[in-house]
């Protein structure tokens, strides 16, 4: 009877020990827990704890290391007040699409951009609900420009999976 509560309590012992040393560890900044009709979802931001290894032949760093990045996609803040601009689903898998409201000018066009700065399509916008097509286009992140003749109206950052 001792024998087998020693063993339990052993088990249970080394279990909790190699947990704690195999265990993620993370530096959160944020996180939330949302919950809705749908479903629920769980998130954090952050990054995980990362450390570095130097030896004879260079260094080694582990874990999770992202740039932080900030960029303005748009320009003329004073020409978006005319219009309103609303895009969905964003990440995209099929068709994306765009919605403007006012539309009042025929010379607006918009420029689709792979994340390598090449043009892959430039159309113009003669209605305000517009569908672009993205099922044959490979994963990966897309600039959509919307411009009112030379004039750079919005910058959408697209992500299609």
């Amino acid at each position: 009877m001792f024998n087998s509560k020693f063993s339990f309590l052993l088990f249970l012992f080394i279990t909790v020990i190699v947990n704690q040393i195999n265990g993620q560890s993370v530096i959160n900044s944020s996180g939330e827990n949302i919950s809705g009709t749908g479903g629920s979802v769980n998130f954090s931001i952050g990054q995980l704890t990362f450390d570095n290894y130097t030896g004879a032949n260079g260094t080694v760093n582990q874990g999770i290391q992202n740039a932080y990045e900030i960029s303005l996609l748009t320009s003329s803040e004073i020409s978006l007040k005319r219009f309103s601009f609303t895009i969905f689903p964003n990440p995209v898998k099929d068709v994306l699409n765009l919605e403007i409201g006012n539309l009042d000018n025929k010379n607006m066009t918009y420029h689709l951009y792979k994340s390598n700065g090449r043009l892959l399509e430039k159309k113009n916008i003669k209605s305000n609900n517009i569908s672009i097509d993205m099922k044959e286009r490979i994963p990966d992140i897309y600039l959509l420009k919307i411009n009112n003749g030379d004039q750079v109206l919005k910058i959408f950052r697209i992500v299609k999976y």
